[in-house]
């Protein structure tokens, strides 16, 4: 072989190595920006098994309870549901309350925006309703309180239309091919990476699947139609607190000793601050509110931990639950106003998922969620200072 074909076949392979080399950190940038974005998430072997179930058209029982162990205790917000709802008092039941007759009106009220991590399964009973609507939406429908009617970006939902119309409607319109006597009476709604599926809850049959492309926070959205008054019932999730047995537990004498620092200027709340500063890890603490008609209680930043009152106006650095003026609150640097209203509270601040939440300890269920910023240093607040904290 003469020499300057050693180095033609030389400079050939080294040619298709580099490409080799580049297309392979294209292919890292490409992935690298849509998980930026939101666009691209890794598939486990577990979402692999549940896809293969779901293209089969049926859930087996092993994978049923996979999609189960997903299940998240749904919390509607008061302040997302159009004036012609109704939620009653444990925010799981939504009502139309107007004038039946007409077309199709699809009034909504959005629920928790934490969905873009993780997998997510939420149940909801139709029953024997002629029209209801569920799934998810952005930010533009949650502010306009109304799914369109007419197919369009920002939606990804099923519904029943005057009990004869059941179709998949979000850019486009998918008739869906179910008999009456095969529509669900309960629907399973199951978000997992860039895919949402819905589930006939009984008989674990695949109703529909979106492939969503969305890089902004999306909301389950429920709508009970117009058609008649019955109510979309949202299955409330009875959560076992587990994680008391292996988390740092809060006692009472954590409780900064502030008395006679209390201010009693009008429109604030007297607190005091833990002692303990938390910055990693699992930690939880119980709280009996009982019939306080006032009191406040979550975290507050290190930058707050001095203060020996709350301000009465949402401000950044504290992560609240409160009861103030018959209004029942979660309060950032925004106030949302919430249900389910609780005699006894569990504090629980999980740095792992970046997550504060509170559940009522009796009824079992999850009253509200903040999602919290990475690296924060933060302590327990209590107002009233006399809030009594309890250990198991």
């Amino acid at each position: 072989m003469e020499a300057w074909e050693i180095t033609a076949i030389f400079f050939i392979s080294l040619s298709l190595i580099l490409l080799i080399i580049l297309g392979k950190c294209c292919c890292i940038r490409c992935r690298k920006n849509k998980e930026e974005e939101g666009l691209w998430h890794p598939i486990s072997s577990e979402e692999i098994e549940i896809r293969d179930s779901e293209e089969s058209g049926f859930i087996p029982n092993r994978v049923w309870k996979k999609i189960q162990k997903d299940e998240v205790d749904m919390v509607l917000f008061p302040d997302t549901a159009h004036h012609e709802l109704s939620l009653d008092d444990d925010a799981s039941q939504i009502r139309f309350k107007g004038n039946t007759q007409g077309p199709d009106r699809w009034y909504c009220v959005t629920g928790s925006d934490w969905l873009m991590k993780g997998r997510h399964y939420w149940e909801v009973e139709v029953g024997e309703k002629s029209s209801w609507a569920l799934g998810l939406a952005t930010e533009e429908i949650k502010m306009s309180k109304v799914i369109p009617e007419s197919p369009g970006n920002g939606f990804w939902i099923i519904r029943l239309c005057g009990g004869k119309q059941f179709e998949a409607v979000s850019s486009t319109v998918t008739e869906l091919q179910e008999k009456p006597q095969e529509r669900p009476k309960k629907v399973g709604v199951y978000q997992k990476s860039n895919e949402l599926s819905f589930y006939n809850a009984e008989s674990k049959r695949v109703i529909y699947t979106f492939q969503i492309e969305y890089p902004g926070l999306l909301y389950p959205v429920f709508s009970p139609g117009s058609r008649d008054k019955g109510p979309l019932i949202i299955k409330k999730k009875e959560t076992e607190f587990m994680f008391t047995l292996n988390s740092k537990a809060i006692h009472p004498n954590s409780i900064c000793e502030l008395e006679g620092q209390y201010p009693t200027e009008e429109g604030l709340l007297p607190c005091v601050i833990g002692k303990d500063k938390l910055t990693s890890g699992k930690s939880n603490w119980e709280v009996d509110v009982c019939e306080k008609s006032s009191w406040a209680l979550g975290v507050v930043s290190h930058t707050h931990s001095k203060k020996t009152s709350i301000p009465e106006n949402p401000e950044d650095g504290y992560w609240i639950i409160k009861m103030s003026g018959g209004k029942f609150q979660a309060v950032s640097n925004t106030s949302i106003n919430i249900l389910r209203k609780p005699n006894q509270v569990l504090v629980y601040l999980n740095f792992e998922d970046a997550e504060l939440s509170f559940y009522d300890t009796e009824k079992k269920h999850l009253i509200y969620r903040f999602q919290l910023r990475s690296s924060l240093k933060v302590y327990p607040i209590f107002s009233p200072p006399d809030l009594r904290s309890r250990t198991k």
